[in-house]
């Protein structure tokens, strides 16, 4: 069972004569698995499936990410939960490329943090305008003579006051 770089998924990793399948990294060659008496190549086979389903769910992640369906809070928590997957696989295949992909969703995530943050502060903007509005109409219809069309207004005011944000 030495070493074999005829198949592409091997040049991720390898599995020694005992049997042993590593994964290459940045920080070197790291176990995933064993594999003894069998075909290496169904071996790297099964190993590299595992890191296309890794792949997998990364794009995914990446595309939730991308079209803003996620809160930066529970995106936040889906990339660190795919990192551990990633840091933990047992599979061969460029790890390091789907760890760079995760940290490239940081600034991104940052950036739909900021604006959320921007838009309700503008939403809470508006909201005090149109309280101020309801205020001011409160205090004219409370100096008015005209108490019963007074009253269903301000019931009405009430409804769009407790409805702003």
């Amino acid at each position: 069972m030495s070493e074999n770089l005829s198949n592409p998924s091997e040049a991720w990793g390898r599995i020694d004569d005992q049997g042993t399948v590593y994964v290459r990294t940045r920080d070197g060659e790291r176990v995933v698995g064993q594999w003894p008496d069998g075909d290496p190549a169904e071996a790297m086979a099964l190993f590299t499936r595992r890191y296309e389903g890794l792949a997998v769910e990364v794009e995914l992640l990446e595309k939730r990410i991308a079209s803003d369906s996620l809160s930066p809070e529970d995106a936040k928590r889906a990339v660190d939960q795919v990192r551990t997957a990633v840091d933990n696989a047992a599979a061969v295949g460029d790890l390091d490329a789907l760890k760079d992909r995760l940290d490239a969703l940081g600034p991104l995530i940052e950036t739909q943090r900021e604006r959320r943050k921007a838009a309700r502060a503008q939403r809470a903007a508006e909201a005090q305008v149109q309280k101020e509005e309801i205020a001011r109409t409160a205090e004219e219809i409370a100096a008015s003579d005209d108490w019963r069309r007074g009253a269903d207004r301000l019931r009405e005011m009430l409804d769009q006051w407790k409805s702003l944000p």
